[in-house]
């Protein structure tokens, strides 16, 4: 068995680790804060660094919370729940801060953006089916949790788990669950992927026991089979906007309105002006925005995300948005625009993109940013070309590591 060793904790991150040395190693112990002092022992070593975790708390922050989810010690989803929540923003903040200024990278940073609701927020649930029981999996491993709901899940997600692991105890099986809620609470849809065949009796009795359960899929094998609407009618606009389960959009309501409104305030938007809106999903920002602009072309990988905006398009009769199911850099390569937009995945922007935005700049461009560390690798390159104005973090995942941050830049 790992001695143990005490220590004090120099620093916390956004990761809900805090930072304690012993000698010369740097040692990462998850649920440990600042000022905090603890009997620690060291679970693995790596290159540059050791994994620990807390076996004696001795000396306990102000900040410290208990955590309210049960599985907080297994899942690793809301890492940062043992931290008050005005000490997560603050974390986020600096973490961003001191993130960029590492990279040598000078902007004006806004106070974070954050949302009415710290728990029950998420609108969509990503599960995994493990015999009898939905699950999350094991923080850094494979090893299924079982779970009866989850703390940043809606209320109606959560009745919904629980109605399905009914049926699981009565018909056992392996797969993957997909729950997505409208931000109105009024509709529901669910898509499973099952490896196995005794599905069907358990999932029919899901239909007629909730009434806001509007549509489910399930695909077997080769098979697809389809059980009332499986399309959500999410509030959007002055109306709604038809998403098919598959369709990218973020997954806490409230905070997305807040995230698209800075994207809005960020630029500087004229009537002449076309608009390049790369990862663009269903085109929420360019449907947003197109009233003020000559137009938005919307450039998305997604069949399922270009198909849900243009019939929006064609309802709404919005003739000045249109949509490419195309890869980033082609898009980029054969368009020029005076604003381009980007929301690129976790991995950030692809180096022909990066080198695209450079060599053929835009007036404006404003990059959303859901990984800091690709963000600030790939500003690095592009402010070369462009001259970064403002930026601010959005916290759209309470209780968890992720923070969004939007960046504002001009070219030079």
């Amino acid at each position: 068995m790992t001695k143990l060793f005490q220590a004090v904790c120099e620093n916390h991150n956004m990761q809900g680790y805090g930072v304690v040395r012993k000698d010369k190693l740097v040692i990462f112990v998850r649920g440990l804060l600042k000022g905090e002092e603890a009997r620690v022992r060291i679970v693995s070593y790596h290159k540059r660094y050791a994994l620990g975790e807390i076996a004696e708390l001795l000396k306990v922050f102000k900040e410290r919370v208990k955590p309210t989810c049960p599985y907080y010690s297994l899942c690793g989803g809301c890492a940062l729940s043992h931290m008050r929540y005005d000490a997560q923003t603050e974390t986020k903040q600096e973490e961003l801060k001191t993130l960029f200024t590492k990279n040598g990278l000078k902007v004006d940073w806004l106070p974070l953006v954050v949302g009415e609701h710290q728990y029950h927020y998420r609108s969509k649930a990503q599960l995994h089916m493990s015999n009898k029981s939905l699950c999350y999996y094991e923080d850094q491993s494979h090893e299924p949790v079982a779970i009866e709901g989850c703390c940043l899940l809606s209320p109606s997600v959560n009745q919904l788990i629980q109605e399905i692991n009914q049926v699981l105890k009565t018909h056992p099986q392996s797969g993957e669950a997909l729950i997505r809620e409208s931000s109105d609470c009024k509709e529901i849809v669910v898509c499973i992927k099952s490896l196995s065949d005794n599905w069907q009796e358990g999932y029919l009795q899901l239909l007629k026991k909730v009434p806001s359960l509007k549509g489910m899929k399930v695909e077997c094998g080769d098979e697809v089979f389809v059980y009332g609407e499986p399309v959500l009618n999410e509030p959007f606009l002055d109306t709604a906007i038809a998403l098919q389960p598959e369709t990218f959009i973020q997954v806490n309501p409230q905070v997305r309105r807040l995230l698209y409104q800075q994207v809005l305030d960020f630029g500087v938007f004229h009537r002449s002006d076309t608009v390049l809106d790369l990862y663009g999903g269903f085109g929420p920002i360019s449907l947003l925005l197109c009233d003020q602009v000559k137009s938005c072309l919307v450039g998305e990988i997604a069949e399922s995300s270009v198909l849900d905006g243009q019939r929006f398009c064609e309802r709404r009769k919005i003739d000045n948005v249109t949509y490419l199911q195309e890869d980033a850099a082609k898009v980029l390569s054969a368009h020029k625009a005076d604003v381009v937009i980007v929301d690129p995945p976790r991995n950030g922007l692809s180096s022909d993109v990066r080198r695209l935005l450079c060599s053929n700049p835009a007036k404006q461009l404003i990059y959303i940013s859901c990984d800091p560390h690709t963000l600030v690798r790939d500003l690095r390159q592009l402010q070369s070309v462009y001259q970064l104005k403002k930026a601010v973090g959005v916290d759209l995942f309470p209780q968890t590591r992720h923070v969004e941050c939007v960046v504002a830049m001009e070219q030079k």
